[in-house]
């Protein structure tokens, strides 16, 4: 005899397609599945910067030693630097380590007036770095790895260094690198290798009111479903910020966008009806009358 299902099973079972209907309005301001970003995506023109790739953009992962997935991403940040042309720059690296990379697009960057920042608890990993694979969650890195063996340092005098979690250090560089706010002429360049969900996410909000058309965003370890690629995610659901976002560069899991923002988000602020607010002022003058009468009509007489 065959054990009866519970109504609350039936229920679930009966409008599964209504509930995938509105899984599929939870993420209708942004991707369900890497799959569906690469769908949605796919008529983008895209450079690749990985060695023997067929140039198709459905291929998840390309094998490849450390020492090619670093020729990559270098070779992708060499590409976007002289797309950028010789403009000044506002380059800030989330995630610099060593500062392999970040010293050589300081190198590579000949505008003196571009302007380079880089961050890093330089002690490792603040957390756990989990992935998920296919046979689900799995340790990719514990906390306290990836530190540098050697304490970094730039040679420039256009690049500065910031220690600690980068909420602890992005609000006080933003005030360094922007005391009157975003300057004409000079684009700004995001490379997130954060590899946390929490500190990629935290990045993007706070750099989203600097946004401008013609900036770029890089992540470094954007196909990690967990972390870098939920923290966009999620990020451009938020904030209503998907269309953005055009992919422009790949390198393995690397991905570079550059933002085209709509004209119309430029001034999106509404202002309060003057008579609305003249209203509520009468209504407030009113209670505060009503009140004052009640308490002087309630209190003893003195005759």
């Amino acid at each position: 005899m065959r054990k009866s299902q519970s109504p609350e099973m039936v229920a679930i079972v009966r409008n599964s397609r209504r509930f995938e209907r509105h899984a599929q309005s939870y993420f209708s301001n942004g991707y369900a599945s890497i799959e569906a970003f690469l769908a949605e995506t796919a008529g983008a023109a895209q450079e690749f910067f990985e060695p023997g790739h067929s140039g198709s953009a459905a291929r998840r992962e390309v094998p490849a030693t450390q020492k090619e997935r670093r020729h990559g991403k270098r070779g992708l940040m060499r590409w976007l630097l002289l797309r950028a042309g010789h403009q000044p720059i506002d380059y800030f690296e989330f995630g610099v380590m060593s500062c392999r990379t970040f010293n050589r697009v300081v190198e590579w960057t000949p505008n003196r007036d571009a302007r380079f920042y880089g961050f890093d608890t330089f002690e490792g990993l603040p957390e756990p770095w989990v992935k998920k694979s296919g046979r689900g969650l799995s340790l990719g890195r514990s906390a306290g790895d990836l530190s540098p063996e050697s304490r970094p340092a730039v040679y420039d005098d256009r690049a500065v260094l910031f220690k600690g979690l980068f909420q602890d250090t992005l609000p006080d560089a933003l005030l360094q690198a922007f005391p009157a706010g975003r300057q004409p002429g000079r684009t700004l360049l995001l490379n997130i290798d954060s590899d946390l969900y929490t500190s990629a996410l935290y990045v993007l909000t706070s750099m989203h009111p600097l946004l401008r058309t013609g900036d770029y965003v890089y992540f470094d370890e954007f196909f990690d479903t967990l972390n870098e690629f939920a923290a966009f995610n999620d990020y451009v659901r938020a904030y209503n910020a998907k269309s953005w976002f055009t992919p422009v560069a790949r390198s393995y899991d690397g991905m570079l966008f550059r933002l085209d923002l709509p004209a119309s988000d430029k001034h999106s602020v509404e202002v309060i009806d003057r008579r609305t607010t003249h209203f509520l002022d009468r209504m407030r003058a009113y209670a505060r009358a009503r009140i004052s009468l009640l308490s002087s009509s309630a209190a003893p007489n003195s005759d």
